[in-house]
């Protein structure tokens, strides 16, 4: 590829940029269709409450040693990614998870 490769060549440049865009674009949708596949189940939504549970998003990760605090933010902030794909990716499942785990 690194011996076809022409930077004057903008057709082609043109043509990976787009490539490279649809692979995204594909990538996103995937991962978009993943998350409701699992929190389409309440199995899957038990597990992902689980993991933000585990995470401490629902608790402060304050503490007096510092590095445990770090360490707890740390934990928290991936609850907090995995919080944040259900929002954004299946919205209404967070509040029938919420019921469920009660």
């Amino acid at each position: 590829m690194a011996a076809d490769y022409d930077p004057t060549n903008l057709d082609a440049l043109d043509d990976q940029e787009a490539q490279r865009a649809k692979a995204a674009e594909q990538k996103l949708a995937e991962e978009a269709a993943d998350w409701r596949f699992i929190l389409g189940d309440q199995r899957g939504r038990r597990i992902v409450w689980a993991l933000l549970s585990k995470a401490g998003v629902f608790r402060v990760s304050f503490s007096a040693d510092a590095l445990q605090m770090a360490f707890n933010e740390g934990n928290r902030n991936l609850g907090l990614e995995v919080l944040a794909k259900v929002t954004e990716h299946a919205p209404a499942t967070y509040l029938l998870m919420q019921n469920e785990a009660k």
